[in-house]
């Protein structure tokens, strides 16, 4: 459904509802709302029984933006509203435990349930400048803790559980200037959890900030050649029972483009530095566990791919399976 007030152009929306005030063609107001509801019938096979689950997203938005053709400047404001659920991988299910060591054992929970994520987000952009700030609260949050196995032999079991919610806060300045055939993007991101720790048992309460950058340069090069130069930094912060220290990680590629598109070639540099470490400590009620290691994500190599439908999307996919093949 679509009305039109005043002024001039023509206005197209696949469903929702769109409200135009048109002054003239130079400078357009537009406030969008949309509704959607997905629904998605899932079959799952239990730990004990087949069973069938419904999957339902809702998501409200409400956008204003303006248009100024003359100068080229855009300026909009989206704030919205999204409900979702967050189904555990299957890996996080398994009945199996295994053993790490005489004093530690790892398995899953076949009773951990889905938690349901409701989000409400403002997004401000103007220009090349864009800020997104927000608020998430997801009930029956699962992530993994440390429980008492046997006491008698002091022996812990490292698991999966559900905790009765954790809350977040976070917001993100995005900076994306076009300078020429320099075409840079800055990002600062601000992110923190308030979630109760001290009740499940920890030390002490982990709701530490997490703040970090993020530049990506882009340098076209030519239509069929463009290069990367990315550095990201990462400070250190809490997440669930985990207190995760600071990181930084520099990575540089070389695209080109061969045959009208259908063959990319790709050389890349991962990690150039070698400074991409996992350094996480994770409390528990029983203890803490420590882990400081490099992940070996520094590499160097080349790619090759080849379009065969480059100019027609008849047959491509839409990607419906991509969370159900994550969570296997």
């Amino acid at each position: 459904m679509a009305f039109h007030l005043g002024g001039k152009g023509l206005h197209h929306l696949t469903g929702g509802v769109e409200v135009s005030i048109a002054q003239d063609v130079e400078q357009m107001i537009i406030a969008e709302l949309h509704i959607l509801t997905v629904l998605c019938l899932i079959q799952s096979v239990g730990i004990d029984k087949q069973r069938t689950t419904l999957d339902v997203i809702y998501f409200l938005a409400l956008k204003l933006q303006s248009r100024h053709d003359a100068d080229g400047e855009v300026w909009g404001a989206q704030l919205s509203y999204s409900k979702r659920i967050t189904r555990p991988p299957y890996q996080m299910l398994t009945s199996m435990i295994v053993y790490d060591s005489r004093i530690l054992l790892e398995g899953g929970n076949p009773l951990l349930r889905p938690s349901v994520r409701q989000s409400i987000d403002l997004n401000l952009t103007y220009s090349w400048l864009t800020f997104v700030t927000g608020f998430t609260r997801e009930n029956d949050f699962f992530t993994h803790v440390g429980n008492v196995y046997d006491e008698e032999k002091d022996i812990a079991i490292f698991q999966p559980d559900n905790f009765d919610h954790q809350d977040r806060v976070y917001a993100t300045l995005v900076a994306s200037p076009k300078l020429g055939f320099w075409q840079p993007s800055f990002t600062l991101h601000y992110y923190q959890q308030m979630f109760d720790a001290e009740k499940y048992g920890a030390p002490k309460k982990l709701n530490k900030p997490e703040f970090s950058a993020r530049l990506q340069s882009w340098f076209v090069i030519d239509p069929t050649a463009k290069a990367l130069v990315q550095a990201s930094y990462t400070g250190s912060n809490h997440w669930g029972f985990m207190y995760r220290s600071s990181s930084f990680m520099v990575n540089a590629r070389l695209q080109k483009a061969f045959l009208k598109g259908r063959l990319n070639a790709t050389l890349f540099a991962n990690d150039i530095f070698r400074t991409a470490k996992n350094d996480v400590t994770t409390y528990y009620a029983i203890g803490h566990t420590a882990q400081d290691v490099y992940t070996y994500t520094q590499a160097v190599g080349l790619t090759l791919t080849y379009n065969f439908n480059a100019s027609s999307s008849k047959y491509k996919g839409t990607g419906a399976g991509n969370d159900e093949k994550g969570r296997l």
